[in-house]
C-alpha cells in the first residue's frame, strides 16, 4: 500500500523587480595594455636594477665581484639589442647617441665634481627624452 504524499506548499511568488543595470567598463586603451605586458625590454631593465641591488646589499666581495660580471654582461647584452634593433640611419638616431655621450661625460664629470650632479640631471632627462622619442619609432 502506497503512503498518502503530503501536499505541495504553494511557493509565494516575488513582485517583479526591476533588472539590475550592468556593469559597464570603460575599454582600456591598447597602449595601457601593451604597457603592461612583459617584454624583453623591461625584464632586461628589471634584471638590472635587481642585480644593482644586490650587489650592494650582498656582504661576501667574491659573491659581488661575481655579479658584478653577470650585470656587465646583462649590460652588453642590452647594447647589443638595442645596436642591431634600432635604424642609425635617421637624424634622430645621431642626436639620440650625441645626447647620450653628452649624459655619459658629465656623469663622469659629476662623479669626479659632485656639485655638478644638477647639470648632470638635466644632460641625462635630455637623452633620456630623445631615446624615448627614438623607441617610439621602432617597429
Amino acid at each position: 500500500m502506497a503512503e498518502p504524499q503530503s501536499p505541495r506548499k504553494p511557493t509565494a511568488t516575488k513582485p517583479a523587480s526591476k533588472p539590475k543595470p550592468r556593469r559597464v567598463r570603460a575599454p582600456r586603451e591598447r597602449t595601457a595594455i601593451r604597457e603592461l605586458a612583459p617584454t624583453l625590454g623591461k625584464d632586461l631593465q628589471k634584471m638590472s636594477h635587481l642585480l644593482q641591488a644586490l650587489i650592494l646589499s650582498e656582504p661576501n666581495v667574491t659573491q659581488k665581484k661575481e655579479l658584478r660580471k653577470q650585470l656587465t654582461a646583462v649590460l652588453d647584452v642590452t647594447a647589443q639589442l638595442v645596436d642591431r634593433n634600432v635604424g642609425d640611419v635617421t637624424d634622430l638616431y645621431r642626436r639620440s647617441t650625441e645626447a647620450v655621450e653628452q649624459a655619459n661625460s658629465q656623469i663622469i664629470q659629476a662623479m669626479q665634481e659632485l656639485g655638478e650632479v644638477a647639470a648632470t640631471i638635466d644632460a641625462i632627462a635630455q637623452a633620456v627624452d630623445l631615446l624615448a622619442e627614438l623607441a617610439a619609432m621602432a617597429p
